[in-house]
Parts: structure tokens; C-alpha cells; sequence
């Protein structure tokens, strides 16, 4: 823990004793940092995958209006097929949506809920 303290005293060029004081205040923001990392690596694989499959399902969508509106005629799969398209392509354009707003709330979170471990992060990484 002393060695931290010198360091960060170090960096942000204060007192070893400020450094001490502002020890806690950095440990509460880094498990802040680490626990929205930790909910944000899912969630955005999870709003990538949810937009592979919505364009997938639109393409699908896409498709089976072209085939409709042909003279080929169609069979009972092809119009289940449509029917089911069309109703998860409002579900998944409201999951795209709302995942993608999670995402950058998450993002943005970490600067707001952990400033001066992000500052300490950014002096560190130069």
C-alpha cells in the first residue's frame, strides 16, 4: 500500500501524505471502474450479436417480401417463415436500441462514477 502511495505521490506530484489521504477515495473508484467493466464486456458482446441477427432476420425479412411478391407462388413454410420474421424484427430493433443506449451509459459511466482513477489511468498509460 506505501508503495502505491509513492507513486501516485509521484505522478500527480503532491505530498506522500496527500497520497495516503487520497488512497481510499481511488480504491472506490477502481472497484467502481472494475465492476462496470465487468458488466460492460458482456453486454456489448451481447449488442454486437443482437445486431448480426437483426440484419440477418432483416435479410431474411428482405428476402421473403422479394419471393412474395414473384409469380413462383409460395409454400406454408415460406409463409411462417415471414410471419415469424415479422414479428421478431420490432423486438430486435427495440434490443438494438436499447442495448446500444447500455452501452454508451456504461461508457460514459466510467469517467463520471471514477474521475481520478481515470486520470491516474491516463497519466499511467502515457
Amino acid at each position: 500500500m506505501e508503495t502505491l502511495a509513492i507513486e501516485i505521490s509521484k505522478i500527480l506530484n503532491i505530498s506522500f501524505e496527500k497520497a495516503i489521504e487520497l488512497l481510499p477515495v481511488i480504491r472506490s473508484q477502481f472497484i467502481k471502474y472494475s465492476i462496470i467493466n465487468s458488466i460492460s464486456w458482456p453486454i456489448n458482446v451481447i449488442f454486437i450479436l443482437t445486431s448480426i441477427f437483426l440484419f440477418v432476420v432483416s435479410l431474411v425479412f428482405l428476402g421473403n417480401k422479394d419471393y412474395k411478391n414473384k409469380s413462383y407462388g409460395w409454400s406454408s413454410t415460406d409463409e411462417n417463415l415471414s410471419i415469424n420474421s415479422r414479428e421478431i424484427l420490432p423486438t430486435l430493433v427495440k434490443a438494438v436500441i436499447a442495448l446500444g443506449v447500455l452501452t454508451m451509459i456504461l461508457s460514459v459511466s466510467r469517467y463520471i462514477l471514477a474521475p481520478d482513477f481515470m486520470m491516474l489511468k491516463q497519466f499511467i498509460l502515457k
